[in-house]
């Protein structure tokens, strides 16, 4: 159970500094390519997490995902064990604080390296005269 929490943790981690990149600092001026791209990562996470705890990326998602795996589950494999609901806490918790971290992470980390990067830039153009042009 700790290793799925831990990949849809860092899967949810993932696509949402990806999807806060996108949309506050490196996006596109078209919207089509920003959904692509959005898109493009939200199937690679998918990927990833699908082997190993089915990737949910979403607490919603994982709420109702184990719902319909136990409803589903025995209709397509017959002889299979019954399914528990016993991951849903992983499913819940997991994308849950990967959204909260990448929240934080976004808002403290990544603007104060940007604003700062930013500013070495100006200081850069002030002390040479060149501003790449």
């Amino acid at each position: 159970m700790m290793q799925a929490m831990l990949v849809e943790f860092m899967m949810t981690f993932l696509f949402v500094t990806f999807v806060l990149q996108i949309v506050k600092h490196n996006g596109a001026k078209d919207m089509p390519v920003n959904a692509l791209a959005i898109g493009v990562g939200l199937f690679t996470t998918v990927q990833i997490a699908s082997g190993i705890s089915g990737g949910a990326i979403n607490p919603a998602v994982g709420l109702v995902q184990s719902v319909f795996q136990m409803m589903f589950n025995g209709h397509v494999y017959p002889k299979a064990p019954a399914t528990r609901l016993s991951y849903l806490p992983a499913y819940i918790v997991g994308p849950l604080f990967g959204g909260i971290f990448a929240g934080i992470y976004q808002r403290w980390i990544n603007e104060k390296a940007l604003a700062k990067a930013e500013q070495a830039k100006e200081q850069e153009i002030e002390l040479t005269g060149y501003n790449g042009n």
